[in-house]
């Protein structure tokens, strides 16, 4: 699933090779990006059905940022995780996984990829519960002599 401006990108919400790609026109905001979601994105997760979400996050349809031509608010960003969050709680147990892809004007990606509560997310990752000592690492794997 894609929504954004790139050449060559399928017509609105037309699946190709296994996706759902809305392009946007230059200048669209948070209300045409969230109206194409809901009436592309939706439907297609909730068919789909995934067991698992991965998310590919990119902050530079931002409106402080220069990169693109998009025009996405910090209220746009935290609406586009909350129904990313909502997705996965209701198809995948709650199992989601999101890499920083892009965002360049560094003061908005901070408000925006910590979900618009104005700082950084954490940089922690759940383990295993404290009964459970940690798996040892194999021969020639992390973790590599000095670190």
């Amino acid at each position: 699933m894609y929504a954004g401006r790139e050449p060559g990108i399928p017509e609105h919400g037309e699946p190709r090779q296994g996706g759902v790609y809305i392009p946007l026109e230059g200048g669209a905001g948070g209300e045409t990006m969230r109206r194409a979601v809901e009436e592309s994105w939706g439907p297609a997760l909730d068919a789909f059905r995934p067991e698992m979400v991965f998310v590919s996050a990119g902050f530079d349809a931002h409106v402080d940022d220069d990169i693109s031509e998009l025009a996405f608010s910090d209220a746009d960003y935290h609406w586009l995780t909350q129904f990313v969050l909502n997705i996965a709680r209701s198809h995948a147990n709650g199992r989601l996984v999101s890499l920083l892809e892009g965002g360049y004007e560094l003061q908005s990606l901070a408000r925006c990829a910590g979900g618009g509560r104005g700082r950084a997310p954490p940089r922690t990752t759940r383990s295993a519960p404290a009964t459970q000592p940690p798996p040892s690492p194999l021969p020639g794997e992390w973790p590599w002599p000095g670190t």
